[in-house]
């Protein structure tokens, strides 16, 4: 490079002599010649210079073109594009014959300058490529990995929603928020206040210790609720602190967040019980849970109404069977029964034989056993009832 500066020193000195001066006359050609062994002298110490091997990384833009339009065993005009510009690359047909227009790869090869048809070009001429992850991909995988390990700290843990009637709810949001984030949460829970102490922490959502001490406020409640009007991802930072995630997984209640943020997912969001988009999703989800538990406790106190009526019941027609028993105790045993009916029988076939009496016997002895055998019947027929 130095050499190529000093060239157009030269050359600028020799012209401005040449206009005072009478000046030798030159074919074309020979001009040509001249400028062409010139800058294949420098294109010679330029690429000795530069004769280095880096590396280089980006975007394929032209491989099928090139192996398409190239007759030698090299292309020379392939190009690569990273997020600062493009450069030709020069490289054997063989080592691209695998990859494919928009393949992201790192190259590894020397800079140089390449003279052809009286045209100078840049040139990276790689000998080796091979398939890479884009810097951004890198990047992003590098937080992921970061994020799993804050998550490490934070074992898994699930909290029922509270089965209650009256719950303690603490929602806490931004000092500086509109009122129009609060009426959002509450927008679907204005017919559950008898069901509902809400308690309202306000602090600062851009300094991690305040907030920190703000859900440290919050233990005790059976619910608490962290709700934030969207914003850019600088105001979602505060919601991957150590110090927040910490104080938010000890809390004793039923976590829910409503961030504003249907994109950019925080850990807060992972460790908590219920994450909602908005702050109106946050209250849909707890209006949903209480009609829940609600509905439960109805179908509960029906069930037990129920269960009284059928012990009531019950114990109705235990009585009755003890009513029962105790007539049926009253009753004559069976021996008495078929001593009864024994002498029923006796009687019956004595009347028979009186009636087969011849007319002299005695009417009245009749009568008296017909009487007889008719209070047997009478008192036999009660029984057997």
């Amino acid at each position: 490079m130095i050499l190529l500066c000093y060239y157009f020193l030269f050359y600028e000195y020799v012209f401005d002599n040449m206009m005072e001066n009478n000046v030798p006359i030159f074919k074309v050609g020979q001009v040509n010649d001249m400028l062409g062994n010139t800058f294949s002298e420098l294109e010679s110490q330029i690429n000795q210079y530069l004769g280095q091997n880096i590396s280089i990384k980006g975007k394929l833009l032209n491989v099928e073109e090139q192996l398409n339009k190239s007759r030698y065993a090299s292309v020379y005009q392939l190009k690569v594009e990273d997020e600062t510009g493009i450069i030709e690359v020069e490289i054997f047909k063989k080592y691209i014959a695998d990859f494919k227009d928009g393949d992201y790869v790192e190259l590894v090869g020397q800079p140089k300058f390449n003279l052809y048809n009286d045209i100078l070009t840049k040139r990276f001429r790689a000998f080796s490529i091979r398939a890479a992850e884009a810097d951004k991909d890198i990047e992003r995988l590098r937080s992921d990995l970061d994020s799993f390990d804050k998550l490490k700290k934070f074992p898994p843990r699930s909290i029922p929603f509270p089965d209650k009637q009256i719950l303690k709810i603490s929602v806490i949001y931004s000092s500086a928020t509109n009122v129009k984030i609060a009426e959002d949460f509450y927008k679907h829970l204005s017919g559950y206040q008898n069901h509902c102490n809400f308690n309202e922490i306000t602090v600062s959502l851009s300094d991690d210790l305040a907030l920190s001490q703000a859900i440290d406020k919050a233990q005790g409640s059976d619910i608490v609720v962290l709700i934030r009007g969207g914003g850019s991802p600088e105001h979602f930072k505060i919601f991957n602190s150590d110090r927040v995630l910490d104080s938010f997984s000890k809390l004793d209640a039923y976590r829910v967040v409503g961030l504003g943020h249907n994109t950019d997912v925080t850990l807060l969001d992972y460790i908590a019980d219920h994450s909602a988009y908005t702050p109106l999703d946050a209250g849909i989800h707890l209006r949903d849970q209480i009609e829940r538990v609600l509905s439960r406790d109805k179908e509960a106190i029906e069930t037990v109404s129920k269960l009284q009526r059928y012990q009531s019941e019950n114990r109705y027609k235990d009585t009755e069977i003890q009513k029962l028993k105790y007539e049926n105790q009253k009753l004559p045993s069976l021996q008495e029964v078929t001593k009864l009916r024994d002498e029923k029988a006796h009687l019956s076939a004595e009347l028979n034989m009186i009636r087969n009496r011849p007319p002299e016997t005695d009417n009245k002895m009749i009568a008296i056993i017909a009487v007889i055998a008719a209070i047997v019947g009478v008192v036999l027929g009660k029984f057997m009832l």
